[in-house]
């Protein structure tokens, strides 16, 4: 009889351990990202929609854990849905699958969040929409340019080549490189002056995916224009204006923000700055009249476009 108590106890313990153990092992392990752990969250954005949620559910941007014990009910593209072991029926807790770094499930299966899966929705939405887009771009664009000039022998502050050009002129760009490289070809008229030439422009995209992109790289101007100096004739001592044509080629550095209205239309700036690298004048030959080359000078532009697409 007491032999039969004894094994009786022996039964009950077995699954009494066994009950508790598979209580403990019956839970879900997730894995904070470290990067996000116990970190301040940003301020929402104000055109950002507010995500919703379940009524009731208490969100943690950043947990203050590393590893957070409990039960996983639901996960999202956005959130991820649970409940911690020390309130197994109670309260529901949240937090943005972009703070998750990978997730143990009970059953021993593990879901591993990728770059990717982390992303919040609005940078997926634009990734999956902004990505693949056609390799031609063609532009209209208003700009205006100007350089620092170095004068003849004799000029005044009212000389008018201190006037910046203000250019109008449109562009082809081909993108290669799954959209990694761009070569741009932008032909350009001025309007508040008789001038016109052209620019070549390689551009490397850092990000070729999104609503916004930024391509940066050299470019080579060539433009011809006519240009009016003040005139001393040292010799007879009368001052004229001198009218004539120069030429000037620029090399520099350029910078182009890109923001796509969708998957054809885009809006796009340009900002570029560079020297003078070579100058050919039309020099008339008047008495004491003395070309100085304005090779070395500083050159500037400024352009906005609006291009399709395809």
């Amino acid at each position: 009889m007491k032999k039969n108590i004894y094994s009786l106890k022996k039964i009950i313990l077995f699954t009494f351990s066994f009950a508790i153990l598979s209580a403990a092992f019956s839970q879900d392990v997730i894995y904070v990202n470290p990067k996000e752990v116990g970190r301040p969250a940003p301020p929402q954005p104000r055109w950002m929609p507010a995500k919703p949620l379940k009524p009731g559910a208490i969100r943690e941007d950043h947990p203050a854990a590393r590893i957070i014990m409990g039960r996983v009910t639901e996960i999202t593209p956005a959130f991820l849905f649970y409940k911690k072991d020390s309130d197994a029926d109670g309260t529901l807790y949240t937090t943005p699958v972009v703070n998750i770094d990978s997730v143990v499930f009970a059953n021993g299966t593990v879901q591993k969040f990728t770059r990717e899966s982390r992303m919040p929705e609005y940078k997926l939405r634009d990734r999956r929409e902004y990505s693949k887009l056609g390799t031609n771009i063609l532009s209209g664009s208003f700009g205006v340019f100007t350089h620092r000039v170095r004068f003849l022998n004799w000029s005044n502050q009212n000389d008018p080549d201190f006037t910046p050009f203000i250019k109008t002129g449109f562009s082809y760009e081909k993108v290669l490189l799954n959209d990694r490289l761009g070569i741009e070809i932008a032909p350009f008229i001025a309007i508040n002056k008789k001038g016109y030439g052209g620019v070549l422009q390689a551009k490397f995209y850092p990000k070729n995916y999104g609503r916004f992109r930024v391509g940066m790289g050299p470019f080579y101007t060539l433009y011809v224009r006519d240009k009016a100096t003040r005139y001393f004739n040292n010799v007879d001592w009368y001052t004229m204006t001198v009218d004539r044509q120069v030429a000037m080629s620029v090399l520099g550095f350029g910078v182009q923000l890109q923001s796509h209205l969708d998957r054809n239309w885009l809006v796009a700036f340009n900002a570029n700055i560079g020297g003078v690298v070579g100058y050919t004048d039309q020099n008339k030959n008047y008495p004491g009249f003395n070309v100085s080359s304005e090779t070395g000078t500083g050159q500037g532009e400024l352009r906005l476009g609006i291009g399709y697409r395809f």
